[in-house]
């Protein structure tokens, strides 16, 4: 049975689906979901699990249903210790995290940090099979590690605190996989921000050797991004410093103020700009500002930053704020 309910493709009996080596290989039982009371095996790439078909029923109405289905009893049925087969389209270790959640209470502890791996099936698997609780739980924890105001973005804390070292890159993936869209803009800039032309193009290389590597279109995005944000920061955030005449109205110091600011946008932006757009006032202000300038620095700042932030979105071809904050009121 297959449980995207389609059958397959006729081709000649010589040919083999191509990249999948599934067919060719023996199944192999999985270590640790393999029930001695189930009955049903679930198979995912070459892994077979043995599970208990009232439990995936009353977590997953997609499962109810497919079970519920009338099985075929002729003598080509798949059976595997008695049980019938179920084969699904899913990576085994996607399958592996949800099934161990849902059958011995795993990784859902309250406040429990997560590898990203494991939110990922949550998220992706708990909406294919509209397992309600693990998606909803998962989705929560990524809406708390990712902004989508500036308030938001300044109180975030230095470490991230439920998921496990989190890459943006495969926060792009796993949004782009889920249609969870109110992730990329700051996602979107975090990678700008953080990676090289390098990283984004030929992809990033983890601890583990594997690569993350995003979609064509998604690299074009990250390309055009960051020349854009560079480009707006210089009207948003950093309005004020590129305005050399722009000073504190009751400044004394006008000459050396002037310069002051001079400096600091030779230094950060004359040849190829950084992106320093949500970089706050405390740890970017100009050395050898008056106080009134100081001021006045401040505040425009402040307000630049804001205005770069509402145009996060756009620069990267996504939805307005106002459109993405209601995926998340949904979920709550």
């Amino acid at each position: 049975m297959s449980a995207d309910g389609q059958p397959p493709a006729k081709r000649r009996r010589s040919e083999t689906p191509s990249g999948d080596l599934s067919s060719l290989v023996q199944p192999v039982r999985s270590e640790d979901v393999w029930y001695d009371d189930g009955n049903i095996i679930l198979q995912a790439e070459n892994t077979q699990f043995k599970v208990v078909k009232s439990i995936l029923q009353r977590n997953s109405s997609v499962f109810k249903d497919m079970l519920s289905l009338p099985q075929p009893t002729s003598s080509d049925t798949e059976l595997v210790e008695g049980c019938p087969v179920v084969h699904l389209s899913d990576s085994a270790d996607e399958v592996r995290y949800v099934l161990k959640a849902l059958f011995e209470r795993e990784y859902v502890a309250f406040g429990e940090q997560l590898p990203l791996a494991v939110i990922s099936a949550f998220i992706c698997l708990g909406k294919k099979y509209d397992i309600q609780k693990l998606y909803a739980e998962a989705v929560k924890k990524m809406y708390q590690e990712i902004p989508v105001t500036l308030t938001d973005y300044d109180a975030l804390p230095n470490e991230w605190t439920l998921v496990e070292d989190l890459e943006y890159m495969e926060v792009v993936i796993l949004a782009r996989r889920s249609g969870l869209l109110s992730l990329l803009p700051f996602v979107f800039y975090q990678c700008c921000y953080r990676y090289s032309t390098a990283d984004i193009v030929t992809g990033l290389v983890i601890d583990d050797e594997s690569k993350i590597l995003l979609s064509h279109q998604d690299q074009i995005v990250c390309l055009g991004g960051y020349r854009a944000c560079c480009e707006i920061q210089a009207d948003t955030t950093y309005g004020w410093i590129h305005d050399c005449d722009s000073l504190g109205p009751s400044c004394t110091t006008r000459k050396i103020c002037k310069k002051a600011k001079q400096a600091y946008s030779l230094e950060h932006f004359n040849s190829r700009p950084g992106l320093r757009a949500l970089v706050e006032w405390s740890d970017c202000a100009p050395p050898d500002l008056c106080d009134e300038c100081i001021k006045e620095g401040r505040l425009k700042h402040a307000a630049g930053r804001l205005e770069f932030w509402e145009k996060l979105p756009g620069i990267f071809d996504l939805p307005p704020w106002t459109q993405l904050l209601k995926e998340r009121q949904e979920i709550n």
